[in-house]
């Protein structure tokens, strides 16, 4: 008829609760790492035999991740990812001028940031040469982009003056101008 007794006090410990950190949006073409954060003993992630903090990923979807920590507590969070289309510039202007002028060449889009080939950096650069022109374009969502184009030159037009050239003193001659073109 003997009996015992014994306490034993029993720690309930909180859940894991994983953030996922990184850029959940991102540019066409290009991709980001989420990072479940530092600290647990494994990661699971929603694509199979992902077990890392970190995960790059170049679509746009949901995302989970399972941690477990060391006391053995399973937690799980879950992002969305985001691909932004690359901006689409275009060049506006005459791309055909006289030789020796200039012209006017621009965006037809407002972007956040605007780099010529010429140095220009804003919406609206002039050229006077007949070299290729590209403009590099960053969008709100950081996305970039580039165009390029080829101006050319109308050429100069001499005019072609004939006639006698000879004439006496109070003479008179006919000139005759062919504008060249």
């Amino acid at each position: 008829g003997c009996s015992g007794t014994a306490t034993i006090a029993v720690a309930e410990n909180a859940l894991p609760e994983p953030i996922i950190g990184g850029n959940p949006a991102f540019c066409f073409g290009a991709s980001t790492v989420l990072d479940a954060g530092a600290g647990y003993q494994s990661y699971e992630w929603s694509i199979p035999g992902n077990t890392t903090q970190f995960l790059d990923v170049s679509t746009a979807d949901n995302f989970s991740v399972t941690v477990i920590d060391n006391n053995g507590c399973i937690g799980s969070a879950v992002v969305s990812t985001e691909v932004n289309p690359l901006p689409n510039p275009q060049i506006d202007g005459n791309l055909v001028f006289c030789q020796g002028a200039e012209t006017e060449l621009s965006s037809t889009e407002v972007y956040q940031s605007y780099l010529w080939s010429n140095g220009g950096m804003e919406q609206s650069t002039t050229v006077s040469t007949d070299d290729p022109i590209s403009l590099t374009v960053i969008d709100e969502n950081a996305c970039e982009a580039t165009v390029s184009a080829q101006p050319d030159f109308f050429p100069l037009n001499t005019p072609q003056i004939s006639g006698d050239l000879n004439l006496c003193l109070n003479g008179a001659t006919t000139l005759t101008a062919d504008p060249g073109f």
